[in-house]
């Protein structure tokens, strides 16, 4: 009894060499799953971006709108403007001149509208009292 073979073993037969084929399978599976899932992915990346795209594009055209739609309204009011002075006896020519400081005023109200604001205070506001008792 020399020769015994451990229980459960069988006789020829080596576990790799079985086991082999089916983890060979099962990778094989893996992969394909793997790949299949990735462009899943990749699909669904796409369909984001072009979602996003598409309300950003959808974003500049109503801008531009708005835009078009203000300045129409900012003519039409220079125009009413000047067809009033005429109205009243002034001349073409004075009536265009004294809409133009209009014009200018209102772009620079607009710009000093749109300009950053500073988030930073006077140094008497940044300085933060480190005791219960407030700096005199």
């Amino acid at each position: 009894m020399a020769n015994a073979e451990p229980e459960g073993a069988t006789r020829g037969t080596d576990p790799l060499a079985t086991s082999a084929p089916a983890l060979v399978a099962s990778s094989s599976a893996l992969i394909q799953e793997l790949a299949a899932l990735l462009l899943d992915q990749l699909q669904l990346l796409r369909l984001q971006a072009q979602y996003t795209l598409a309300g950003m594009v959808r974003r500049v055209l109503y801008g531009v709108m708005l835009v078009v739609t203000l300045i129409s309204a900012w003519l039409a009011l220079l125009i009413g403007t000047v067809l009033w002075l005429l109205e009243r006896g002034m001349n073409a020519s004075g009536a265009v001149l004294m809409v133009v400081p209009l014009s200018l005023l209102a772009v620079v109200l607009c710009l000093l509208a749109m300009a950053p604001r500073s988030t930073v205070g006077s140094p008497r506001e940044r300085r933060r009292p480190t005791s219960g008792r407030t700096s005199p």
